[in-house]
């Protein structure tokens, strides 16, 4: 559904007994996305699976509890997402039609880094349109996933409840997850030289969910705090006044030494986000040469550990070669994955 304002209905009231704001949400979403984009760099090869990915993200985060998601579509004139958020109740899902374009698309670490203020305009947008009508507002991409870890975190709401209310600002640690090679299919792209028919090995495409696709992790839980350079919050609508991508840069106690900011520690907290960053099928197609897969760990192609177990001495697959690179989360895989595709079915059915 459209808004180019909040609802009426979203009017921010007033408790009786006090001022603080009665709010309709508990924990709301933002995303700045496109039904097609191009990966940063001057040759960045193009991914059109915006809609699949969008309509797989927003069934999941309904999920574990996000109670609205307001979508900033930056499709444009030619293409957009409404079929997507069409497919979702209006009180859960709202469209923004957002057209404004990026500037540019460099790599952050260019001499003339990437400058995308068609984002950083839909993210200030979305706290100072929606933000009032929520305790936490998150703002993140589609290929990012909120997880609730741990037996009794139903939800993301479980994990926020288990914070001091001091804590109005929670940082999750952000890692470029691996694309596993036995949740891949082949595909044939006519016109593209690494993936026209005959090309040994095939490239590949996810066969399952983006969430199980990409549950390979090159390290393990907890991660490193180098992983908060890219890191993404949750945040109180009522402390933060501004924030910008990966930091809340201005609050209601910016000047303070104190820090009301807490990075999450997945084991102890029990929480963690998962980032399944697209592989385009072209760069799959080196994975069994020495460049690729069977003599480095850094591809971007995944091969999980046996048992999420380090050897010494068993590094590679047998029959593949492939270097063993990552771990695939347990609770990912056993409870949340099975979750999200009985509900895909479910919201396939229902348009039937």
């Amino acid at each position: 559904m459209n808004h180019n304002s909040p609802p009426a209905d979203n009017v921010q009231q007033q408790t009786a007994d006090n001022d603080e704001p009665q709010r309709q949400h508990e924990l709301v979403a933002c995303t700045w996305t496109s039904a097609s984009y191009r990966i940063r760099g001057k040759a960045g090869h193009e991914v059109t699976d915006g809609e699949s990915r969008l309509k797989e993200w927003i069934e999941y985060h309904l999920m574990v509890g996000f109670d609205h998601i307001y979508i900033y579509d930056n499709s444009g004139a030619e293409s957009s997402l409404a079929p997507v958020t069409d497919l979702f109740p209006s009180h859960q899902v709202t469209r923004i039609d957002w057209p404004c374009r990026i500037c540019n698309n460099w790599k952050p670490a260019n001499a003339d880094p990437g400058e995308r203020s068609s984002q950083y305009a839909a993210e200030a947008s979305c706290l100072n349109r929606f933000g009032s009508h929520t305790k936490w507002l998150a703002s993140f991409d589609i290929d990012e996933y909120m997880v609730p870890l741990g037996e009794h975190h139903k939800s993301m709401k479980d994990v926020l409840n288990q914070f001091h209310e001091r804590h109005r600002i929670l940082s999750f640690k952000s890692i470029r997850a691996k694309f596993r090679t036995d949740k891949g299919r082949p595909i044939v792209l006519d016109g593209d030289r690494h993936c026209n028919k005959g090309k040994k090995p095939p490239c590949l495409v996810p066969n399952t969910t983006n969430l199980q696709a990409y549950n390979c992790e090159p390290v393990e839980l907890p991660k490193p705090k180098w992983a908060a350079r890219a890191q993404k919050q949750i945040y109180r609508t009522d402390y933060v006044q501004h924030h910008f991508v990966h930091y809340s840069a201005i609050t209601r106690d910016t000047l303070r030494i104190e820090n009301d900011e807490l990075a999450i520690d997945e084991v102890k907290h029990e929480a963690m986000m998962l980032h399944a960053k697209a592989v385009v099928p072209s760069n799959t197609a080196n994975r069994e040469t020495e460049r690729g897969c069977l003599g480095h760990t850094n591809c971007n192609m995944g091969t999980p550990w046996p048992g999420n177990v380090v050897s010494e001495t068993d590094l590679k697959e047998k029959g593949t070669g492939m270097m063993y690179n990552c771990f695939v989360n347990d609770v990912i895989e056993r409870k949340w994955v099975p979750m999200l595709e009985e509900a895909l079915k479910k919201r396939s059915k229902a348009r039937t």
